[in-house]
């Protein structure tokens, strides 16, 4: 059996690496001739790939190893750039759908109460741009506040900024992510950081 051990720590960066490195064993078994998989040496930033030596010659192994290798990191690294941006997703739809600040209060934005923002607009313009007297609208943190159809106009005006803001900051927290050019640099990016619209908290 040839071995050939590689240090690995810059080319399988996904944030789960053991299974990028199945992944990758895998794949190649039907690609490099004679590769029969891949064992763990020991040292975390070091693999050492197997080979079959009545398939193919040890200088033939490497040079296909070394050049598979140079091509994987590329696509590693866009994989663990859509795991991160993956994350992203769910950081936006935290905020989207939770609450959103208007009026030195906290209100809801999940879908049903949109629905109902939405809703009570509409009631208010086919009834005159009026709504019934005594109407009040309970908030996120279980306030109840008196409104009149133009409150509910810029409160629905207010949401709908209010998600376009947090799309937009999503979008270029993407778009930082595509711009980095080494795993390290992936996985440190802050996402979290106060980019993101104020929710009035």
């Amino acid at each position: 059996m040839i071995t050939i051990t590689k240090n690995i720590s810059g080319i399988f960066v996904s944030t789960n690496r053991n299974n990028d490195i199945d992944k990758f064993s895998s794949e190649y078994r039907e690609i490099i001739p004679g590769f029969i998989g891949i064992n763990f040496n020991g040292n975390e930033d070091e693999l050492d790939f197997n080979f079959n030596e009545s398939v193919i010659t040890e200088s033939d192994a490497k040079n296909q190893l070394t050049n598979i290798l140079n091509t994987y990191l590329t696509t590693s690294l866009n994989s663990l750039k859509r795991e991160i941006k993956d994350l992203i997703n769910i950081e936006r739809d935290a905020r989207l759908y939770a609450f959103f600040p208007y009026a030195g209060a906290r209100f809801d934005c999940n879908n049903e109460s949109r629905s109902n923002i939405i809703g009570t607009v509409v009631m208010g313009i086919l009834n005159g741009q009026q709504l019934p007297p005594g109407m009040v609208w309970r908030d996120y943190d279980n306030v109840n506040h008196p409104i009149d159809f133009l409150y509910m106009v810029n409160m629905g005006l207010t949401m709908f900024m209010y998600s376009q803001q947090v799309y937009a900051s999503s979008w270029q927290h993407k778009y930082n992510v595509d711009q980095l050019t080494n795993a390290t640099q992936v996985v440190n990016y802050d996402y979290l950081n106060n980019t993101w619209p104020d929710r009035g908290v």
